[in-house]
């Protein structure tokens, strides 16, 4: 299914830019997103706490694969529309203001892949994310824009 997405769905728009039959809640059922997006934001909010780990074990009721002490900083975006997509492994840091998209999308195309971050990486504040792999041991710069190249055309 997720194939046939991201090669059939050309033209899919957001924020009411275009007539509704191309709105974002056609990507994905509106009522699963529009949940996932509601945990997502209340994590957006939730400090880090390692004895309790509320936020991972919200993440993970969406979809989410996260490891062992993984330690998500608040403000994380994490993708509304496929967080089943995103996995994140043992002993990562994903920084304040980070975003982790398992969608990418242009004015003739929509693509959807899976977000692999692998163990001990450090993900910087307020980095983007995008579909394809991070290996272990990474260090991801604050703002770095992370994205696999595809040609569209």
């Amino acid at each position: 299914m997720l194939k046939e997405l991201s090669c059939c769905n050309k033209g899919v728009f957001f924020h009411g830019i275009e007539v509704p039959e191309h709105s974002w809640y056609k990507v994905s059922n509106f009522y699963r997103t529009s949940f996932n997006a509601g945990i997502i934001e209340l994590c957006k909010s939730i400090p880090y706490f390692p004895e309790l780990d509320i936020k991972n074990n919200l993440l993970r009721l969406i979809g989410v694969n996260l490891g062992k002490d993984v330690t998500i900083a608040p403000r994380v975006q994490f993708d509304y529309f496929y967080p089943e997509l995103i996995s994140v492994d043992d002993n990562t840091l994903i920084g304040d203001c980070a975003r982790l998209w398992a969608h990418e999308y242009g004015i003739d195309y929509f693509a959807v892949g899976e977000v692999k971050i692998g163990k001990n990486v450090y993900v910087g504040t307020e980095a983007l994310i995008g579909p394809g792999e991070i290996k272990d041991d990474s260090n991801i710069k604050a703002r770095a824009i992370m994205i696999y190249e595809k040609d569209f055309s």
